[in-house]
């Protein structure tokens, strides 16, 4: 729900991801690993002036210290209901930080998750209302790239609050050999080995799907993935309005992303089956199915979720995922199911007609 939420990456969104410390991290995880809870709630971010918690939703609410508690009603006139959570959510969190020493001062912006009954997409807690505060987000000022640190984390964690908590940790169990050697081989079949990180991966494919030159070829990727100092008319400028269409760019990143994308997806789903067996959703297929032949979800979105799903053998969990090191999520299923239930949460009729 906001622009400026701190966004955990799949390891297939980090186009500095070294083939070395990709492969590194499977085997890491198939030895068994503990990290923490990807929930399916909605992002947060705060700053804190003195001790003073104000929302963060947009750069311009960073450039001005953010929103004090009494103007979000006025800073989300448009949507009284987020409005209203995003209150309660500072309002908690007001209170546990008011007791707490060292807090990150702006321009650093502390990242949240928070769950509450009736606002998520796939899984359905019950926990009642919780912000959960994932990591800190370091800037040297407003416009800086981010870096994570934690350390403030665990002084939340031994408030031992029962509203505002560090996110959950999880403990995977060791995979079978079979499926390490599957992931193995999974990856050794999406990322050649002369190549060295992921940008590599995704500019060699696009040079051979397309045709491109390498600089034409990077740019689109740095473009697609918001890196570089380069803006679209920049681009359009020099390689045509074509080379950078929306529907262009759209093609790029599937074609690009296809065999890492489903590497996560597989590993997502390997490592969640280990604490989380799968239930079967047979209700979910059928409400999907019914916002296609209503046209609610396009074609192209419908076959490239649902081959998506049906990748993970159409599996349905309890939690959303892991985050490893802070830094890298792993969802499984919950990737396609989240893209197709969204279209159903936003269609008043549609849900009307599924409660009936």
């Amino acid at each position: 729900m906001s622009g400026i939420s701190g966004h955990m990456m799949h390891p297939h969104e980090d186009l500095n991801l070294s083939r070395h410390d990709y492969k590194e991290l499977i085997q890491r995880i198939s030895m068994g690993v503990t990290g923490t809870e990807k929930v399916d709630g909605f992002g947060l971010q705060v700053c804190v002036i003195g001790k003073e918690v104000r929302l963060v939703r947009s750069k311009t609410d960073l450039m001005n210290q953010g929103v004090a508690y009494n103007d979000i009603d006025q800073r989300m006139v448009h949507n009284p209901n987020a409005a209203k959570l995003y209150k309660t959510a500072v309002f908690e969190i007001q209170r546990v930080f008011s007791n707490l020493t060292n807090i990150p001062q702006w321009p650093s912006t502390i990242n949240c998750e928070v769950i509450t009954n009736g606002i998520t997409n796939v899984i359905e807690y019950n926990r009642g209302f919780k912000v959960y505060i994932h990591n800190v987000w370091n800037r040297k000022n407003v416009n800086s790239d981010h870096y994570i640190t934690n350390e403030f984390v665990k002084s939340v964690e031994k408030v031992h609050d029962s509203v505002v908590q560090s996110t959950p940790q999880i403990t995977t169990k060791e995979l079978p050999n079979y499926e390490y050697v599957m992931l193995l081989n999974m990856f050794d079949a999406a990322w050649p080995a002369h190549l060295e990180n992921v940008r590599d991966v995704y500019v060699y494919e696009i040079m051979n799907c397309f045709g491109l030159q390498k600089d034409l070829a990077t740019d689109c990727i740095n473009y697609i993935f918001k890196c570089g100092d380069k803006n679209l008319r920049e681009l359009k400028s020099k390689y045509g309005e074509e080379a950078f269409s929306k529907e262009r760019l759209k093609q790029i990143y599937s074609l690009a992303t296809y065999y890492l994308d489903r590497l996560d997806l597989c590993i997502g789903e390997v490592l969640i089956s280990t604490i989380d067996p799968s239930e079967k959703r047979e209700d979910i297929q059928k409400y999907v199915k019914l916002a296609f032949e209503k046209g609610i979800i396009s074609e192209n979105d419908y076959d490239k979720q649902m081959r998506r799903w049906m990748f993970t053998g159409y599996k349905y969990h309890s939690i959303e995922g892991i985050v490893i090191d802070s830094k890298y999520k792993f969802t499984g299923s919950f990737g396609p199911l989240n893209k197709l239930l969204g279209y159903i949460k936003r269609n008043n009729s549609l849900q009307q007609e599924i409660s009936t």
